[in-house]
């Protein structure tokens, strides 16, 4: 199952398990100006880097516009993910449109989160966690 990934904070861990995996196709990560010109001097292979916006969730739906495969991870970026982790929540993914897993990541159908969370910008919703926009339950995994 071939994946992006999504990091929204600028502090990222290393990405070494998501640049050797063929599965992931693209990484988009968020941050600064400031960052953007950083990065920008110096890319990684098969990353892509956006803005981030004033809310989180106008981030993340920017940062979606880049993203071309059917099912997204979502990390802040603080924890390092590793190949077991990545494959469990893949594993997960086939069977649940929405997962969590521990505190470390997140995992969409992209289509839903994205749908989603265009639907709670529209209705100016006022959100401290995107994932509230999501209608249905997101399943935990450990």
């Amino acid at each position: 199952m071939n994946y992006s990934l999504l990091i929204y904070q600028s502090n990222s861990h290393s990405l070494d398990a998501f640049l050797n995996d063929s599965r992931c196709k693209e990484i988009i990560q968020l941050c600064t100006t400031e960052e953007l010109m950083t990065n920008s001097a110096k890319p990684q292979s098969k990353t892509l880097y956006v803005p981030s916006q004033d809310s989180l969730y106008t981030s993340i739906f920017n940062g979606l516009k880049g993203v071309t495969q059917e099912d997204v991870i979502v990390s802040d970026g603080k924890t390092t993910l590793q190949m077991q982790n990545i494959d469990t929540l893949l594993k997960y993914l086939n069977q649940w449109p929405a997962i969590q897993y521990k505190d470390a990541a997140y995992a969409f159908d992209t289509r839903l989160l994205m749908f989603s969370l265009q639907k709670a910008l529209e209705s100016n919703q006022d959100l401290s966690d995107c994932f509230q926009t999501i209608d249905m339950e997101i399943k935990t995994i450990e």
